[in-house]
């Protein structure tokens, strides 16, 4: 294989990552911030100077009206605002030049379609190459239908991956910690609800990592800052494919 049929073949690479949670959980957020982040190589901690590139320009534009709303309001956008699928370029910057190695398909799952009867959703997630799951912090702190709600989708990701005995790279944020990290004692429960479903995941023996998300707001120069975004979609690029993330 020559080299530009190796690069070209690099480059035709399709990568599903599905984004699962229930409305409100901070997916939509999550992802603006994410994006924002991912544009500048320049980014603090990105030693990999990997780089997204929108592929649409309706999803650019709809993750600008969200940072615009967060801008204008300094709060979460309604559960309303919200992008279903986006296709990004994932870039490698080396100098100058920039080099397209993968193209990402991020699709935007809600939690009520999580089902395990559900049989579009139970292929989806078997043919996805990985999977970001949402829980809210205050959500998973409360014993009321929300919370149950996140523990079904929970169960059926489980449920799934024992009954097909697959790999899969789960990646599941704690969204919203900045909402609750002020009080220690519920900073301290939290992290207790964490280990219960950590543990289950180490007994199906599921391909997992945590963290704990909170997304700065800043108002003034209208900016969102992921706290884990960078290492959460680091860590999963790299389960995925090693080389995606490769610093040399």
């Amino acid at each position: 294989m020559t080299n530009n049929q190796e690069n070209l073949s690099k480059e035709n690479k399709i990568y599903t990552v599905l984004s699962i949670g229930q409305r409100g959980a901070g997916k939509t957020v999550f992802l603006a911030a994410s994006y924002q982040t991912f544009k500048n190589q320049a980014t603090s901690g990105n030693l990999a100077n990997i780089v997204f590139r929108s592929q649409e320009e309706e999803s650019e534009e709809d993750i600008e009206k969200i940072l615009n709303y967060v801008a204008r309001t300094g709060q979460y956008p309604p559960a309303t605002l919200k992008i279903s699928n986006f296709d990004f370029s994932l870039e490698k910057k080396s100098g100058d030049r920039s080099d397209k190695i993968a193209t990402i398909r991020w699709w935007d799952i809600p939690g009520e379609s999580c089902q395990i009867y559900n049989l579009a959703f139970v292929n989806m997630a078997l043919q996805a190459n990985a999977c970001l799951l949402f829980l809210e912090a205050a959500s998973l702190l409360n014993d009321s239908d929300k919370h149950n709600n996140y523990l079904k989708i929970f169960q059926t990701l489980i449920e799934i991956i024992n009954h097909n005995k697959t790999r899969f790279n789960l990646g599941i944020i704690i969204s919203k910690c900045d909402l609750v990290v002020s009080d220690q004692k519920c900073w301290q429960n939290l992290q207790l609800k964490v280990k219960e479903l950590e543990q289950k995941l180490r007994e199906q023996k599921v391909n997992h990592r945590f963290f704990y998300s909170t997304v700065l707001i800043d108002s003034q120069q209208g900016t969102l800052q992921a706290n884990q975004a960078l290492d959460s979609l680091s860590w999963l690029l790299s389960q995925i494919d090693q080389q995606l993330v490769n610093f040399s």
